[in-house]
């Protein structure tokens, strides 16, 4: 997400080309030098001294620190001894808090907040240093609203008089406006149409026809004792009457077979007639039969 450049510059006379006007000063040197120049006539060298300004802010604002650096090496002297920094300050109604941008060193103990660029930078050249306050301030600060800072405090310096010797030029504090939440745009609500209902003619209620009680079907033994009875009745007499004649021969035949066969069978006369009968069966014979034509047996002579 970019920002949005702003003009504004709040630092006056970064670039020194005023002398160390608008610029408070304080320990053994910081003065204004030729020796080593980034742009124009003039850069500020600090030999164990300080320089600062404090500058007043609009929030919300995005400030990104620019500035350049040469340390310059110090030979017969031990290498690295000197502790250079540019420490920034972020003033507000209820709350300062700092950080320091090191150059060289640090080689004491401090009770600021270091941000260390010695590995990125080399001796004996122009080397050009850019910070985001915002992102490390937030980054080491995490309670703090950036946007409530009123006021920031910029102050160079370097302790003690030893190798290097750090020169400060173009040194400048640039606002641009900081990150805006995206505002999701507002959906655009169709309104659905409404429908007009048509009128329609109430229907009268229905007329109510009283319903007929079924008559229950006649049961089955109501219907054999109406319509089959009587057959029924005239079946079972035949039948027993049948079943009655069937059994009165059957035991007749076997009595019949049961009866001694006589040899000598005398033929009954009847004395009136002259008529002879078969003693056996009853068949009426002829008067020189001695045999009976219809079951056999011997009549008597």
């Amino acid at each position: 997400m970019g920002y949005a450049s702003c003009s504004s510059q709040p630092i006056k006379n970064g670039d020194f080309e005023q002398g160390i006007e608008f610029w408070l000063r304080s320990g053994v040197e910081a003065a204004i030098s030729d020796a080593h120049v980034h742009s124009g006539r003039y850069a500020l060298r600090t030999y164990g001294g300080s320089a600062w300004q404090t500058v007043n802010v609009e929030p919300p604002l995005n400030p990104v620190l620019r500035f350049w650096i040469y340390l310059s090496s110090v030979y017969g002297t031990e290498r690295g001894k000197t502790d250079a920094a540019i420490t920034i300050t972020i003033i507000s109604s209820s709350f300062e808090k700092n950080i320091s941008y090191y150059v060289s060193g640090p080689n004491r103990e401090a009770n600021d907040t270091k941000i260390i660029l010695t590995g990125e930078l080399q001796r004996d050249q122009w080397i050009f240093v850019e910070r985001n306050l915002r992102e490390d301030f937030t980054k080491y600060y995490k309670t703090i609203r950036i946007d409530d800072v009123q006021k920031i405090k910029i102050k160079i310096w370097s302790y003690p008089t030893s190798d290097p010797i750090p020169f400060w030029d173009d040194i400048s504090l640039e606002y641009s406006e900081a990150p805006k939440t995206p505002t999701p745009p507002t959906p655009t609500v169709t309104p659905t149409p409404t429908r007009t209902p048509t009128p329609t003619t109430p229907k009268p209620p229905p007329t109510t026809v009283p319903e007929k009680t079924p008559t229950p079907p006649p049961t089955f033994t109501g219907i054999l004792t109406e319509t089959y009875m009587l057959p029924i009745f005239a079946i079972v007499i035949a039948a027993v009457l049948v079943g009655g004649l069937v059994i009165f021969r059957r035991q007749k035949l076997k009595a019949r077979e049961k009866a001694p066969h006589l040899p000598q069978l005398r033929r009954p006369i009847d004395q009136a007639a002259g008529v002879i009968y078969c003693l056996n069966c009853g068949e009426q014979l002829k008067p020189d039969s001695r045999y009976c034509t219809k079951c056999g047996s011997a009549t008597s002579g």
